[in-house]
């Protein structure tokens, strides 16, 4: 009919007439439709083994590695307007960690220093000793 207007096709549709139209026969439309289904979960949905020298390392699935790549840029906009409405807050955590992470250094020059006396008080103590 000349007037009609043609539905499009998903992916898994135009996938499953174009598989029909080689195999035929062979098998039916929902066996079909099973094999296409648990392909595309597979593509897309299960991480990769890739083998790298003598290791395999395992890559995420292919749907999240598109994901990343589309949203990156929107994430980061998302990101950078937090920021900037949260200036106050983040300021303050900003704050807070330096506090915690100065407090820490500190301790741990004071501890250092410490040990380095006391292994320097044992040196000490044990020459004395041995010289006696």
């Amino acid at each position: 009919m000349a007037g009609e207007i043609q539905k499009k096709q998903s992916f898994e549709e135009r996938m499953l007439e174009r598989i029909r139209d080689s195999i035929g026969e062979l098998m039916t439309d929902d066996e079909l439709k099973k094999i296409i289904e648990r392909g595309m979960n597979t593509v897309f949905f299960d991480p990769t083994d890739v083998k790298d020298g003598y290791s395999i390392r395992q890559e995420p699935a292919l749907i999240e590695k598109i994901l990343k790549d589309l949203l990156k840029d929107q994430v980061q906009r998302e990101v950078m307007e937090y920021l900037k409405d949260n200036k106050a807050l983040v300021t303050q955590t900003i704050e807070k960690i330096i506090k915690l992470g100065m407090g820490a250094a500190l301790m741990d020059a004071i501890t250092w220093q410490f040990q380095n006396d006391l292994n320097n008080f044992q040196t000490n103590l044990m020459n004395t000793i041995q010289t006696r």
